[in-house]
């Protein structure tokens, strides 16, 4: 019984350490070696997908925060300028917040796709 759980119990433990082994498991003829290949190709898939997916994130939020810079930038201009107006003031004070707190979460966006 060793002798047929042995290849299934290395698979088993392929897998478990990040497929360090898994390589060596593919070329087996067996029903295992299918097994090993069937991992190997979707764990491939997945690292694909994981890396377009941190690239995307990555360009959108660069992408996002130019703009945003330059409504945070006019919006302190704004501000500046309008400072007598309490009723116009609090419209930038309003424009002002919404796009720092846009910059935060654009941050933490880019946080995610780094990690």
């Amino acid at each position: 019984s060793k002798q047929i759980t042995k290849p299934l119990l290395d698979l088993k433990q392929a897998v478990e350490n990040d497929h360090q082994n898994l390589t060596e498991l593919t070329h087996l003829p067996s029903e295992v070696g299918v097994l090993a290949r069937a991992i190997d190709q979707k764990n491939h898939k997945l690292e694909q997908y994981l890396k377009r997916e941190q690239l995307f994130t990555g360009d959108v939020s660069h992408e996002l925060r130019t703009p945003l810079t330059i409504i945070m930038g006019a919006s302190e201009v704004l501000a500046s300028q309008l400072a007598s107006d309490h009723y116009l003031s609090e419209f930038t004070e309003r424009i002002s917040t919404t796009a720092k707190e846009t910059s935060e979460i654009i941050s933490a966006l880019l946080l995610l796709s780094r990690a």
